[in-house]
């Protein structure tokens, strides 16, 4: 894998690291319970989380690309490869936000919660694209059902 993808791989991971800490600390302050008096979706609060953390994740990429070009990063890839780059982070992004969001129902209390996410801090070197494209949606699929079945005993 090449180094500028690494950069925004490494950067997805250190803004998904903060979730865990996130959503423990809306569990215990009593949030949760707000919205559960309010005509919202259960699965709303949760996606809400993890949809915010994958659209920061991409401003924040768009504008570590854009830096990069401004002081006159050249790089080699085709237009189709970079898509391929920014697809697999965001997938990855998608998926270790659901695990993040799980980590963070399962924890005792925020202090915790924000241990959790430490072992993400390391990213694949090489691999196939389409084993890479598995293990997200795998991760994902994980994290959600997780996050869906530890949320509904309590909330």
């Amino acid at each position: 894998m090449k180094s500028h993808s690494m950069v925004m791989l490494r950067r997805n991971f250190k803004h998904v690291a903060r979730n865990p800490a996130a959503v423990n600390s809306d569990m215990t302050k009593g949030i949760i319970n707000r919205f559960k008096v309010m005509d919202v979706s259960r699965s709303a609060i949760l996606t809400g989380r993890v949809i915010a953390s994958l659209l920061t994740n991409l401003v924040a990429i768009a504008a570590l690309v854009g830096v990069a070009y401004l002081l006159g990063f050249s790089p080699s890839a085709s237009f189709p490869d970079w898509l391929g780059v920014v697809g697999i982070v965001v997938l990855l992004g998608f998926a270790a936000g659901w695990l993040t969001v799980s980590l963070g129902l399962a924890a005792k209390s925020p202090e915790t919660a924000g241990m959790a996410s430490v072992p993400l801090g390391g990213a694949p070197a090489t691999g196939d694209v389409l084993a890479a494209l598995a293990w997200c949606a795998g991760i994902a699929l994980v994290g959600y059902l997780w996050a869906s079945a530890t949320f509904t005993k309590r909330a």
